[in-house]
């Protein structure tokens, strides 16, 4: 796709998500991405900085002394937020992993529209009561 899309389409796709995955994954920009979907880039960067999944570390980090290493991998505090793109993701990376996985964020995206959409609990009793 290129260009912004001409209705408001404010909910991404699973394939719009798939697509953001895939270009992380080959070390698009985020503007560059969002010219592939018809999205503006602020849309793809939240969604990846919403949507990401922590994966476990695959090693302990400890100074020479034996004492734990605290902190996010520097690369994580800029675009693009996520490790898809690093080479040392698959390797024996020290940090914990951020990884944005289109599947995953597309299943929490359903649940928090379906959750957002249930209304309030609420009985006849209980409102004339209010």
């Amino acid at each position: 796709m290129s260009g912004l899309s001409s209705d408001k389409g404010k909910h991404l796709t699973a394939d719009e998500r798939q697509e953001i995955m895939e270009c992380l994954d080959k070390g698009v920009s985020f503007k560059d991405i969002a010219r592939r979907i018809g999205k503006a880039p602020t849309t793809v960067s939240r969604e990846v900085k919403k949507r990401f999944t922590i994966q476990p570390l695959s090693v302990n980090r400890v100074k020479a002394d034996g004492t734990p290493i605290d902190g996010p991998c520097p690369l994580l505090l800029r675009t693009p937020f996520v490790c898809n793109p690093c080479k040392k993701r698959r390797g024996q990376c020290a940090f914990q992993k951020r990884i944005y996985i289109a599947k995953t964020a597309q299943a929490e995206y359903e649940k928090l529209l379906s959750e957002s959409r249930e209304g309030i609990p609420l009985l006849c009793s209980d409102l004339l009561y209010l």
